[in-house]
């Protein structure tokens, strides 16, 4: 073919547009253009520039390390990290240079890290973590970042968890922060055993005696840490006793504690302050009226925490199609067992359940559905502590197959079917006044959408609008307007979808045909605005339920084109890979979910995280110089 045929202005260019639209075959029509997509275009992209990195073909930047090398494309370390975006786009003299010397950061993590930027993976072993965190934390490799902080949760221990949570605060991790101090607090008993909190500094330690939720069954417990952390450095620390020991709910010490040991301590008997705290607080038990002159703090139990999370699942259709189950089922991972709890008064299904408080987990709000006999435009408010239902203030409109979320401290429903048509109406309820207000309208109806809130936007995913779709769109709750993002490859009613490490995954759901369910399962990048594809689930499902719990998604029930599904499989985003996990005891199609924290035991009890003690060791953590990193890995 000649070469010319499509140069513009060649006088056969319009006939053959024309020939081209016009003819087809008779028996199916040819469409005038076709959007191609190779998904495996960006994969070997990835590969050839990598063979181009191997043999150093048009390598235009070396990394030095001491006297080690790595060689690379600035495009390609510009496009995978903002660090070298910011060093080779600006005017910093590195960007016209064709090597550059690192300093912060060792040898085998920056090549970990490199090798990553070609080929989108990296090993993590707990011989590496340390490093490959700070680097990527450095060299803000956000996805990177966030798999190092989950590989160090799950390997979360007594032994190690306050040199994690130094770790993480050195690296401004505060989510992985917040999960080492809960795990301090709940373990409070055996932490304080270790030599970690021995060699812990003065406002930790406070801290730590602070807390409200200590996990002990006496405050004798406390005294006795203080006195022990004292004296692991009695030169050093006897001068912060009286500080200390305001921290300590003294009224809280039985009096034959007071008498028989605490006032006998060595270190109490030379301070007068602190003997005088404790013979203060005798004479709260010896004349009761005398509370009154203590601070509230200081009389007031310590409330430990001594709750686990666990899946709740609500409703859903059994057997009998659009006729909705009143039972309930809660799901311990501890135990890894399904029970009932007491039923609803009617069956729901198509519903949106969310708790309005994750730290505490006592409540969850139903909202919407359907019944046997219509749609809903009913609120329900469960109390797990009490295991009671309480009706508030109904919806503006029916709404089945709703997504509902819950952000900035408010409820938001958007979408769903009222039985006449399918909804783009969206409206909030806040919880503090029992009332709902309306919201803008999103670009689109959607019955039986996903909906997720991930980095302060509400995303509204999938549904039907009387056609299954593929387009997403998301609400910026600052300016109040919904915006459309980038379609999925496929069309999906009744997805799963969830928030996880600043991704929104969305999982299964129905294609345009009513029995094609997806195994697919896609992940949003929202920096990207691109969808990516990722392990598919192990049986096909529409009509799932889905939490995120421990940094893994499970998806729950749903309907695989032929009978309700009672399974549960579990993905996991550092394997990539979903595992099926204890069923439920009925099948549950549209069912709805949340996580909610059920009592656990007692002080010193009671469930554990996983907890192998590979983690622990030293509180000096980097040195600046040359990137070196103490080990909290034995």
């Amino acid at each position: 073919m000649s070469a010319g045929l499509y140069r513009r202005g060649h006088p056969r260019s319009r006939a053959t547009e024309e020939s081209l639209a016009s003819s087809h075959p008779s028996h199916t029509p040819s469409p005038v253009s076709v959007r191609f997509t190779w998904h495996g275009h960006s994969n070997s992209v990835l590969y050839e520039l990598n063979q181009l990195r191997s043999s150093h073909t048009f390598s235009d930047i070396t990394l030095v390390v001491n006297d080690a090398t790595i060689p690379a494309h600035k495009a390609v370390l510009t496009a995978c990290s903002p660090y070298f975006s910011a060093m080779f786009t600006s005017s910093y003299s590195e960007g016209s240079q064709s090597s550059v010397e690192m300093h912060g950061i060792t040898m085998e993590a920056l090549e970990s890290l490199v090798n990553y930027f070609y080929t989108s993976e990296i090993t993590l072993t707990t011989s590496n973590i340390q490093e490959i965190f700070a680097a990527s934390c450095m060299l803000q490799v956000i996805p990177v970042t966030n798999a190092c902080s989950e590989f160090m949760r799950r390997h979360l221990g007594v032994s190690n968890c306050l040199g994690v949570r130094s770790f993480a605060d050195m690296l401004s991790c505060f989510e992985l922060k917040k999960i080492a101090d809960e795990f301090t607090r709940k373990n409070f008993p055996e932490v304080v055993s270790s030599e970690e909190f021995l060699k812990l500094p003065l406002g930790q330690v406070l801290e730590i005696f602070s807390a409200n939720d200590l996990n002990v069954s006496s405050e004798e417990s406390v005294f006795d840490a203080v006195v022990t952390w004292i004296k692991y450095d009695p030169a050093n620390r006897d001068k912060y006793l009286t500080q200390l020991l305001k921290k300590v709910r003294l009224p809280l010490l039985s009096p034959s504690y007071i008498c028989d040991h605490a006032r006998k301590v060595g270190m109490i008997e030379q301070s007068s302050v602190a003997m005088s705290l404790l013979m203060d607080a005798l004479e709260c038990h010896l004349l009761p009226e005398r509370k009154a002159e203590f601070s509230s703090e200081q009389t007031r139990p310590r409330a430990p925490l001594n709750k686990t999370q666990a899946i709740l699942v609500v409703g859903g259709m059994g057997r009998r199609e659009f006729t909705g189950t009143p039972s309930i089922e809660q799901y311990l991972p501890s135990s890894r067992q399904w029970r009932f709890l007491t039923q609803m008064v009617t069956g729901s299904w198509g519903a949106g359940l969310v708790t309005t408080d994750a730290e505490k987990g006592d409540e969850v709000y139903l909202v919407g559905g359907s019944n046997e006999s219509s749609r809903l435009s009913s609120l329900g408010r469960y109390s797990v502590g009490s295991d009671q239902w309480t009706s508030l203030a109904d919806m503006s409109i029916a709404r089945n197959g709703v997504g509902v979320v819950f952000a900035n401290g408010l409820l938001y429903a958007v979408g769903g079917f009222d039985g006449v048509a399918p909804l783009k109406s969206a409206e909030c309820y806040d919880p503090r006044t029992n009332q709902w207000s309306p919201l803008p309208d999103m670009t689109s109806k959607r019955f039986g959408l996903g909906a997720c809130v991930c980095d302060g936007k509400i995303y509204a995913v999938g549904g039907s609008d009387g056609t299954n779709q593929s387009s997403a769109e998301c609400y910026n709750i600052s300016t109040k307007t919904w915006s459309l993002i980038a379609p999925m490859s496929v069309s999906r009613k009744f997805p799963g979808v969830e928030t996880l490490s600043g991704c929104v995954y969305v999982i299964g759901g129905a294609d345009t045909s009513p029995t094609k369910k997806h195994c697919s399962v896609e992940k949003y990048i929202p920096n990207l605005n691109q969808w990516v594809s990722v392990a598919p689930l192990t049986t096909p499902r529409s009509g799932l339920s889905t939490v995120v719990l421990e940094g893994c998604i499970f998806a729950i029930g749903g309907h695989d084109g032929k009978v309700p599904l009672s399974s549960v499989e579990k993905y996991d985003p550092l394997l990539n890979e979903w595992t099926t996990q204890p069923h439920m005891s009925v099948g549950r199609d549209c069912a709805s979910a949340s996580l909610v924290r059920v009592e656990v035991g007692v002080s010193g009890g009671g469930p554990r995280m996983s907890s192998p003690a590979i983690l622990g060791g030293s509180s000096n953590r980097t040195s600046p110089e040359n990137g070196t990193i103490s080990p909290i890995i034995a």
